[in-house]
């Protein structure tokens, strides 16, 4: 006979009650009432797993080396960026892509992964994978419509679409904003159809084939930038719109890697759910909520780039590049963690176990903090020498790597207040709470409105990216205090030695990294590309030998995990990559 346990080889599968089980419901963590069956037993089948302390760690190193993988790709593509293209042309793509750049990091990393996931979880698990399917297939059906709407708004009103993002803009400017926009237009489908495949593989324990597919983002705007800006620059096209193409075909490779990790055609055809679903309208009603609360800190990098428009040619394009620099740790680390945290409770919600809840989320903190502190830390320490290597050369002169490498490092403020907050808020969601995130978010859109109105007057537009990370910083300490009530408070979660141990390497690293580069300033001299580039490969180097050292002889467990992310194949995770 059928057993009504998830499949160990699934954590999120399993099949219809079991013959000769009573019927009833009973009443789930989210709120919503399990038909059929017995409550669901803590500590059984996938609950076992979800409450292992290493699954996230192990789930997460799977996620990292995608993602990894993405970011190299990504600092390629920033690198081809700064050099081809004039920073004029370079602030129209830096405005345009903001709004599909926007989509994606709110529905791919946020909140259509906070609004849907936690569901199609519980639906999975409780009615089968024929009913899941079907919502699953339902909601994709109204993103479509919801996405293609949009896109069709930019292409009909580009002029507009210029000046919402870049009011500043001088006319010419504006001009290719516009066009860049209608250009990208189909970009915002396949981000939206994408984010909810993404959602459907990562509840099936494929979390490797979702993380790698930005990398195919990039891919497709290297080949752009390579090899389509100067054709379309022969028509009489900016060069630029090369990026812009290449962003649409990237976007049509993500969504094909993604169709396969979601189980291929089954995943796009097949019967619907009705649009007045329960679960889809619990979908729906949760995304709204969903989106503001994952949208702090993007909503006020789009304020960044309005504002700095109207300080001249390059800041916008400054604040661009210093932010692809700063989410490299950022995707890294939080979105490799916050990902596999996210399928994990909402697993273990499902399964009624709120101390596999708890344990999850201490240990997503504690792996998250004791990377973080010390990322920003080096951030800050190497902004310039990383700049340099990375931007310095074509197109990019002296000016911008000065401007860019001085909002890296301040930016960096904020970095552990941005990957705190991106593990705290799909816990609310996981918990069926999805306003107190989207109340903290609207507070912290507000603090960056204050400071950046207070800092600007005082140092410029540099103020804009100090008023970023001071925010950052405010909505995870307000995160952290609303969250802790509902997982049994912070108290045995060793958070307090984390943080000392995460103190003493971001101290170390204050101590060691100036009087390592000077002592190689002097081992290996020039301003050559290539004896900057040795430099700081010495140096980022000895800071990650130095970091492990400390984290490891912190005594923290997380030491050991961390440890082994690198050295477990990602395929061990059931990625079905």
């Amino acid at each position: 006979m059928p057993s009504n346990r998830p499949s160990r080889g699934d954590p999120a599968r399993s099949g219809p009650p079991a013959a000769g089980v009573a019927e009833g419901s009973h009443e789930m963590p989210d709120g919503t009432r399990r038909r059929g069956g017995a409550p669901p037993a803590c500590g059984t089948g996938d609950n076992r797993r979800v409450s292992r302390p290493s699954h996230i760690a192990r789930a997460a190193g799977a996620v990292a080396l995608a993602i990894g993988l993405s970011r190299v790709l990504g600092l390629a593509r920033e690198m081809s960026i700064s050099h081809l293209f004039p920073p004029e042309q370079t602030d129209a793509f830096v405005a345009a892509f903001r709004v599909p750049t926007l989509l994606r990091d709110l529905l791919a990393e946020g909140a259509l992964a906070t609004a849907f996931v936690p569901i199609f979880a519980r639906v999975l698990r409780v009615e089968g994978a024929a009913r899941a399917a079907a919502v699953a297939r339902t909601v994709l059906a109204a993103l479509a419509v919801a996405s293609a709407g949009l896109a069709l708004v930019v292409v009909v009103w580009p002029g507009g679409y210029a000046r919402l993002v870049a009011a500043g803009f001088d006319p010419g400017r504006l001009g290719t904003t516009g066009l860049l926009g209608r250009l990208m237009a189909p970009f915002l489908v396949s981000v939206a159809l994408g984010s909810v495949l993404a959602g459907i593989a990562n509840v099936r324990g494929r979390f490797f084939a979702p993380a790698l597919a930005p990398a195919l983002l990039n891919v497709g705007m290297l080949v752009g930038a390579w090899w389509l800006a100067s054709p379309l620059g022969d028509l009489g096209w900016p060069p630029v719109s090369g990026l812009a193409v290449g962003a649409v075909l990237g976007g049509a490779l993500q969504l094909a890697l993604l169709t396969v990790a979601a189980g291929g055609r089954a995943a796009l055809t097949g019967p619907l759910a009705r649009w007045d679903d329960p679960e889809v309208r619990r979908v729906m009603l949760r995304l709204a909520p969903a989106a503001f609360a994952v949208a702090a800190t993007y909503l006020n990098v789009i304020l960044d780039t309005w504002l700095a428009s109207f300080h001249g040619t390059g800041p916008v394009s400054w604040l661009f590049f210093a932010m692809r620099l700063w989410m490299l740790p950022v995707g890294v680390i939080g979105v490799g963690l916050a990902t596999a945290q996210l399928a994990t409770a909402s697993r273990a919600v499902a399964a009624g176990d709120p101390g596999a809840l708890r344990t999850a989320l201490g240990q997503a903190l504690r792996s998250a903090v004791l990377l973080v502190v010390p990322a920003a830390a080096g951030l800050v320490l190497l902004a310039r020498p990383l700049v340099r290597v990375i931007y310095r050369h074509g197109a990019f002169d002296e000016t911008a790597a000065t401007g860019t490498a001085l909002v890296l490092a301040l930016y960096a403020v904020g970095l552990p207040g941005h990957v705190v907050s991106k593990l705290l808020v799909p816990t609310f969601h996981a918990i069926g709470d999805p306003w107190t995130p989207a109340r903290l978010s609207a507070f912290a859109v507000l603090v960056k409105l204050a400071l950046s109105a207070a800092l600007v007057p005082l140092i410029g537009w540099p103020g804009l990216a100090l008023a970023t990370g001071l925010a950052a910083l405010a909505h995870a300490a307000l995160a952290a205090r609303a969250i802790g009530p509902r997982v049994g408070g912070w108290r045995g979660l060793a958070l307090g030695r984390t943080l000392i141990a995460a103190a003493v390497a971001a101290g170390g690293l204050a101590v060691v990294l100036p009087a390592a580069g000077r002592l190689l300033a002097g081992l290996v001299p020039g301003a050559a590309w290539g004896h900057a580039a040795v430099r700081l490969g010495m140096l980022v180097a000895l800071g990650l030998v130095l970091v492990a050292a400390i984290v490891a002889g912190s005594g923290l467990p997380e030491g050991r995990w961390l440890g082994r992310l690198t050295r477990r194949r990602p395929g061990q995770e059931g990625d079905g990559a």
